[in-house]
């Protein structure tokens, strides 16, 4: 009689987590808005302005010269040319700020080629991006829409430029090329302090917040700025 042969057992597979970028655990959904303790936190935590100086991101939103509503837009680092169009500064009680993740002293430059009228710091730590929950990437998805045309258009014309013209050491100082940002704005929250109404993560390193998104968020109504 033929001895019946029984196959090995095969081996359990493995359960492997997903492959993830080295912050998700902080990151948030694009548009989940940072929590009260959030903000009272990275508060203290420090920016540096074009000439290094330190100040609080608290005080650059509720500081003696600070609007009702600033939008923060943390850009990519300080060779990324997305800029916000400079008809936002028209909007009343409403400012501008521009966060890098690279070296103060590329500010001056970054400032001068895109000709963007806003107000500039530097987290080169990256611990706002961090604990607001923004993430890392090299992914690039679509084109932006305000990247195509315009004054924005130009100034990513403009970085281009400059890049292929700026010393290595330069390069060296821009910052994290995976680190991508996005839009915060700040409101007055009834205590006499600011709170985020909006936000838009980006998921890539070309989708900052759609031009029209941004309209609609700051001027509901279309009276400043004009719809496409």
């Amino acid at each position: 009689m033929a001895t019946e042969v029984q196959a090995a057992p095969q081996p359990e597979p493995v359960a492997t987590a997903p492959e993830v970028n080295d912050k998700t655990s902080q990151t948030m959904t694009s548009a989940e808005v940072p929590s009260a303790e959030t903000l009272h936190k990275v508060g203290e935590y420090t920016v540096l302005d074009r000439k290094g100086e330190k100040h609080t991101f608290k005080s650059i939103l509720e500081g003696p010269a600070a609007t009702d509503r600033v939008l923060v837009i943390f850009i990519r680092h300080f060779f990324c040319g997305t800029v916000p169009p400079d008809d936002i500064k028209k909007l009343p009680g409403t400012s501008v700020v521009v966060i890098g993740c690279g070296d103060p002293s590329l500010i001056d430059f970054y400032a001068a080629e895109t000709k963007c009228p806003f107000a500039f710091y530097a987290d080169p730590t990256q611990k706002l991006y961090d604990d607001l929950g923004m993430t890392r990437t090299m992914a690039l998805g679509p084109r932006a829409e305000y990247s195509q045309e315009g004054m924005v258009g130009n100034a990513i014309k403009s970085m281009v430029r400059a890049i292929r013209n700026a010393p290595f050491s330069s390069l060296l100082k821009s910052g994290d090329v995976k680190q991508v940002g996005g839009e915060f704005l700040f409101e007055p929250n009834g205590e006499g302090g600011k709170k985020v109404s909006w936000c838009y993560r980006m998921e890539n390193t070309r989708n900052h917040a759609p031009l029209e998104t941004l309209k609609a968020v700051l001027d509901p109504e279309g009276q400043i700025l004009k719809r496409a």
